[in-house]
């Protein structure tokens, strides 16, 4: 691995050992097949997938499953919808369910900011976009985006 042989959580270079293959992470920006490593630094997980001259690489988490393989999920470099912070956000739901869309087609994931305690929904189809997102007071699986009518 050449691209991405640098750990996305700690940055150390040459440290990346393969952990699995050919794999379907559960919120991928790019529909293709990805490829886990592990840091032998820090044993966080780096993600890695490329689409004719293009690589993705992201940070992953893994979640282990009692008797089928574990299940990956990429975590999205973003930034506060409401405060701006992006060393303070942790993903809180995975394909979340949100009431207003900004498209159909749009998957989202929710992230918590521990500085500013509200969350912003990352959306993944082809580009990243972060938006301010409320959670219903209700049905707390469900969220809102806030955004305006021109960012539509």
């Amino acid at each position: 691995m050449t691209e991405s042989s640098v750990c996305q959580w700690c940055q150390a270079t040459g440290s990346l050992e393969l952990a699995d293959f050919d794999v379907k992470v559960a919120n991928s920006q790019v529909d293709f097949e990805h490829m886990i490593y592990r840091c032998d630094a820090c044993s966080k997980l780096t993600a890695y997938a490329h689409w004719g001259q293009q690589a993705f690489v992201y940070k992953a988490l893994e979640y282990p499953r009692t008797l089928r393989s574990p299940l990956y999920v990429l975590v999205y470099e973003i930034a506060c919808g409401w405060c701006g912070r992006a060393d303070m956000l942790e993903p809180e739901e995975i394909n979340a369910t949100i009431a207003n869309p900004a498209s159909a087609r749009h998957r989202y994931d929710i992230y918590a900011c521990h500085a500013c305690e509200r969350y912003t929904a990352a959306s993944y189809l082809g580009q990243v976009y972060a938006y301010p997102a409320t959670q219903d007071a209700r049905y707390h699986a469900l969220y809102y985006l806030e955004v305006g009518e021109d960012a539509l």
